[in-house]
């Protein structure tokens, strides 16, 4: 997996993890602990808590689901490129549709299909970072 990361962990990248359920944020959080360069900054549970998370952090990335309570990852999208426009966001969903993807690419940076986010999530981090489009579900 290192080898995957060397020319990102020169870099301080920061992440704001925003996912329903508190089983995959600890799972993705623990994976990007194991690098050098990379630090989990924040958690959020839905849509509203993510843009409030977003504009006081600022993260490098914003790991955004989908699927939200009380705003979902598309809508709140959309307020986080206001409130942190630096800010890269790379939505992660268990949908897989030509639509969710299309979305997600056109309101964020990169997309990424849960069950792929441990193969796939560090090669999108370092594609959004070098200003590249991360499209994986369906190349």
């Amino acid at each position: 997996m290192a080898s995957l990361w060397p020319q990102v962990c020169r870099l301080s990248v920061t992440v704001l993890l925003v996912d329903h359920f508190p089983p995959f944020r600890e799972l993705i959080t623990n994976f990007l602990n194991e690098f050098v360069g990379i630090e989990v900054v924040g958690e959020a549970a839905d849509g509203v808590e993510a843009v409030r998370l977003a504009a006081s952090l600022k993260p490098t990335v914003v790991l955004l689901d989908t699927d939200l309570p009380k705003q979902d990852g598309f809508a709140a999208s959309s307020q986080i490129r206001v409130v942190s426009p630096e800010s890269k966001i790379i939505f992660v969903s268990l949908r897989q549709s030509h639509e969710v993807i299309e979305e997600a690419l056109r309101l964020g940076h990169g997309y990424v299909l849960k069950s792929m986010v441990v193969a796939q999530l560090l090669p999108s981090i370092r594609s959004v970072l070098a200003g590249k489009r991360h499209p994986t579900a369906l190349d």
